[in-house]
């Protein structure tokens, strides 16, 4: 099936969304009540290529995914397994101690010597040096 914009030549997606199946739901009961070139026609017809496209779009990450061997990825395992962590990564975040000898936090205080910058600032998110950004997206 393609898509109903006139405009638009894209298949829609096999496995629609909810809100997709709704959009066309919506769009039949709209042609039936007030004829297929209703204004409101037209405009859910924008609504459903839109949406479409955003499908299309998860489809395709969700494919690459699966490619990869990432497509079964339980969160809540994982979100628990990351608070089963907590004892682990709790120093690397809120203890100056933990700080000494980890190479990341310790390039971060170099940084923020030299470029001037305080504790304050990070935590704000203001007025951070560039510099300092700039090492926190490397391959940049």
């Amino acid at each position: 099936m393609i898509c109903p914009e006139v405009d638009c030549k894209e298949n829609v997606i096999a496995n629609p969304s909810p809100e997709l199946t709704a959009l066309f739901r919506d769009r039949a009961q709209l042609i039936h009540k007030e004829g297929s070139y209703a204004t409101a026609v037209f405009r859910i017809n924008i609504r459903k290529c839109a949406t479409n496209k955003i499908d299309c779009a998860n489809e395709n990450k969700r494919q690459r995914a699966a490619k990869h061997g990432l497509r079964n990825v339980d969160f809540q395992i994982l979100a628990n397994r990351v608070w089963d962590l907590k004892v682990t990564i709790d120093p690397l975040m809120s203890t100056g101690d933990a700080c000494e000898d980890i190479f990341v936090w310790m390039n971060l205080l170099d940084d923020m010597k030299a470029h001037e910058c305080t504790a304050q600032q990070l935590n704000k998110g203001k007025s951070i040096p560039p510099q300092i950004v700039k090492a926190t997206h490397p391959g940049q």
